[in-house]
């Protein structure tokens, strides 16, 4: 897979690859056409495409969990729209557990897929 530029200036950052971009991205690379992550979602015959944006979320999430083992992760944007995505992601961050390690439940934000920019902002106003 080749390395995608980064929005940051640098090349191959997570982001390009687990974002909305980073399915589309995905796609792109596999089909040769661009597509926007929801018509990605309610195409069957782009299941691979989603598995394989699942399964690098899945290798991200394993590092996340082995560098700090947070009890829950929470999914916000709007890949966290898909349906079903908590459970694809705890798939696939369960076949990368390593022994008895404790692993994460993971869980859709509560106040809808602008919950992450909405705390961003209250922090920026609160200092």
């Amino acid at each position: 897979m080749p390395l995608q530029p980064c929005g940051c200036g640098a090349d191959g950052c997570l982001e390009t690859y687990i974002s909305g971009t980073g399915l589309s991205n995905l796609a792109e690379i596999r089909t040769g056409h661009h597509r926007t992550a929801e018509e990605i979602v309610a195409d069957p015959d782009m299941a691979g495409t989603l598995e394989i944006w699942a399964d690098l979320t899945g290798e991200c999430l394993s590092i996340l969990q082995l560098a700090v083992a947070p009890d829950i992760v929470v999914l916000g944007g709007g890949l966290s729209n898909i349906p079903g995505v908590e459970n694809r992601l705890s798939a696939a961050l369960a076949t990368r557990r390593l022994g008895d390690a404790a692993m994460p439940s993971i869980a859709i934000a509560r106040h809808g897929d602008s919950s992450g920019a909405r705390g961003a902002a209250l922090i920026a106003a609160v200092g």
